[in-house]
């Protein structure tokens, strides 16, 4: 599950939501912080969790509520269109729930299966803190890596950072 985390970190996609009313704060900026990838199964119970190193996070204004969001690491990066209202809450206007599946299920092959799956995205920016989540459930993934230990997971992959 370890040498997961370098190929997610790239998974970052745009997402498809509402958003409520114009925004009067202006998030734009950049946001130096760190990537995780989080998995947890429940028969048996085991959480691992994994840094994926040091990440750069960059919401640049489109109009009003309307934001390019970017990812970059020492290993590439990523982008996206979101949507953040004026509590600070993501929304993802341009989410395709199958081809980030896909996606990431060619990244996890042979260790995960994420036929099943489905991805939920969610985000924030408070108190100068951006947070940008992708719960992935219905997976299932081998911790043995050899076919022995199949069990059902959940995979979190997780964005933060503060503004500088």
């Amino acid at each position: 599950m370890r040498h997961l985390a370098l190929f997610i970190a790239l998974a970052v996609v745009g997402c498809g939501g509402d958003s409520t009313g114009p925004s009067n704060q202006n998030f734009a900026g950049s946001y130096p912080g760190e990537f995780y990838v989080i998995s947890t199964s429940s028969q048996p119970t085991q959480r691992d969790s994994t840094n994926g190193g040091a990440v750069t996070l960059t919401l640049t204004s489109t109009g009003g509520e309307s934001y390019a969001f970017s990812s970059t690491t020492s290993a590439g990066g990523s982008s996206g269109s979101i949507n953040i209202n004026s509590a600070g809450v993501m929304s993802f206007p341009t989410f395709d729930e199958t081809s980030s599946l896909n996606f990431l299920g060619s990244l996890t092959s042979g260790v995960c299966d994420l036929s099943n799956a489905s991805v939920t995205p969610t985000g924030s920016v408070v108190s100068q803190r951006l947070s940008l989540t992708l719960l992935v459930s219905g997976g299932v993934c081998d911790y043995s890596q050899n076919g022995s230990d199949v069990r059902p997971t959940l995979l979190q992959l997780t964005w933060t950072g503060t503004k500088s």
